[in-house]
């Protein structure tokens, strides 16, 4: 396993396992073309970030986040806003490795906190989250990223 940058060429790919994603959490599919306008311009965005994972040529799995100072004085924060792991790829690495290239992303930022919304968290990733550090709070699942 091995986690990439986005390119343009993968797009179509993400879509795929995004809307996988939508339909297994019962949400609704978003449409092709204004998902892939929507993410092309993400990969402009300075306060935003997306990593892939892959398995050989497959994609993986995707964590994409937002960076942040919740208050003007205040540390800035990276905020895990979806992490999805296609089930075929979960338990060999593919969560671990999106996990390490989000914490390399965040120190690169000047983050000092990784944080995933609580609502955000499928049941079956609490333990995940848990075994690599991250501490519950009412709101979310923080770490320190140093």
């Amino acid at each position: 396993m091995f986690t990439k940058k986005p390119q343009a060429e993968y797009l179509p790919a993400f879509y795929t396992l995004c809307a996988e994603a939508c339909e297994r959490a019962g949400e609704p599919t978003p449409e092709q073309e204004g998902f892939v306008r929507q993410y092309a311009a993400l990969l402009q965005e300075k306060d935003a970030f997306l990593r892939l994972v892959f398995d050989g040529q497959q994609l993986a799995g995707f964590c994409q986040g937002l960076f942040y100072a919740p208050l003007p004085d205040a540390h800035k924060v990276c905020m895990i806003t979806s992490v999805y792991v296609a089930p075929a790829f979960r338990r060999r690495g593919a969560g671990s490795g999106l996990l390490m290239a989000a914490f390399a992303v965040a120190r690169g930022a000047g983050a000092e906190e990784i944080q995933i919304p609580v609502s955000r968290v499928a049941s079956g990733a609490q333990d995940f989250l848990e075994k690599n550090g991250f501490a519950r709070t009412a709101h979310c699942y923080g770490k320190g990223v140093s």
